[in-house]
This record gives structure tokens, sequence and C-alpha cells, in this order.
């Protein structure tokens, strides 16, 4: 069962360790569902693990009807839809999250129905994050569709916590801020890149840099024990 998650905005409260960045894996892109992406390995023995996907749709229309799973093929777990920020046209960001993944190098099937040719996905993995709920492991999604350049988006974290951002461009990216998870600039219609950086306060503000108008973004919280 996969479902946009409504809930209340929160600052992640203190105490517990940080979020610690266990792996960021490569990205992987397709022309046509599915999308499959063998880069990712989650490590064994990690304490309350959880896993983050952000899709970018460069392609020429919206997704929809959109599933991730982890291990497919294996003893899939359903990853549940975080954010999705769709501006039409195929400018679409979601994200999708996983609490206490398998370990292992295991396989990540995104399907989707429409049109779109062009979609980039990465994962990463992180430990230390909060075990009660997806709520609480993953507070705070944002998002934003605008005609400015370069685009940023802040999303509110609180320490020790890590912020994640996709973005879906009508033209090529030149580069992130801090750290960048991807940049494609072969989309069929779009550009699409991705970046994160770690919290050592209320919020962290990401940006990407796009030569021209037309940009959607999504963000996210993952939030420590």
């Amino acid at each position: 069962m996969f479902y946009i998650s409504r809930r209340p905005f929160v600052i992640p409260s203190g105490g517990g360790s940080a979020v610690t960045l266990d792996q960021a894996s490569t990205e992987q892109g397709t022309s046509t569902s599915p999308l499959v992406n063998n880069n990712h390995t989650v490590a064994g023995g990690l304490t309350n693990p959880a896993l983050l996907l952000v899709i970018v749709n460069a392609g020429a229309t919206s997704m929809t009807s959109v599933t991730a799973v982890w291990d497919f093929g294996g003893a899939p777990q359903s990853m549940t839809l975080l954010k999705d920020q769709n501006a039409g046209s195929g400018r679409q960001v979601m994200i999708f999250g996983l609490r206490n993944p398998a370990s292992g190098n295991k396989q990540l099937r995104v399907d989707y129905s429409g049109a779109s040719n062009a979609v980039f996905c990465a994962a990463m993995s992180f430990s230390h994050v909060n075990p009660a709920s997806d709520a609480a492991a993953f507070p705070n999604a944002t998002g934003a569709s605008t005609g400015a350049t370069p685009i940023s988006i802040t999303i509110t974290t609180g320490a020790n916590n890590y912020g994640v951002a996709g973005y879906s461009s009508q033209t090529n990216f030149s580069s992130v801020s801090d750290n960048q998870l991807f940049l494609d600039n072969t989309g069929s219609v779009w550009a699409a890149a991705a970046n994160y950086a770690a919290s050592s306060g209320a919020s962290v503000t990401l940006t990407g840099s796009p030569g021209n108008v037309n940009s959607t973004t999504a963000g996210i919280c993952v939030a420590h024990d």
C-alpha cells in the first residue's frame, strides 16, 4: 500500500544519535517502466537503518501509479511514498522511504504508468534513524515549483539530521550545492539532479542551478533516533 503522507510540521527533537549516511548509490535511468537499480547495498549490522529513494521525472509527461520495491525478486519490501511534487508536463520529483530495509545488495525496482520517457533515481541508506514510524523517520516533506534560477529549498531538520532534495528543470543543471547525489542532463525534455547535506541547526537550504526557468523541487528530512 502506497500513500502520500500528510503529517504535521515538526522540528525533530534533540537527544539520541546523529543520523549517519551509510551509502549514496550511483544514479540509474530508464526510458521505459520499470526502472531497475542494482547499484545499492545496505550494510549489515546497522542500528535503526533506513532507505531513501529520490526519483526525478525528466520526461515529457507525469508518472502515475508509481510503486517502489526494495529486494524485488527476493523478499520484497514496499517503500512508502513520502512526497510527490508534480508541476505537470514532466516536472516531477518523488521521494520514497523505507525503515529497516533488508541488508545486502538488493534490486530496487520502480514501476510506473504514463508516457514519461526519462526517469532517474538514486538511493541512500542511513543508520540511527528514528524507528518509531515513517512520520518520525522522514518528517517535514516539502516542495515547490518556480521560475527562479537557481532553485532553492529549505528543509526543517533540526540538528544531527539530514536534508535531501531532488530537482527537475526545463534546462540543464550546471551544479548543485553541498553534496551531489546525481546530476543528469540527458533527459528528453528536462534535466534531473539531487543533493543532500547533514544539518547542524534548525534547517538546511539546498540549491540546484539550472540554466533557465520552469523547475520543480522536493525535499525531506531524515531524522535521528
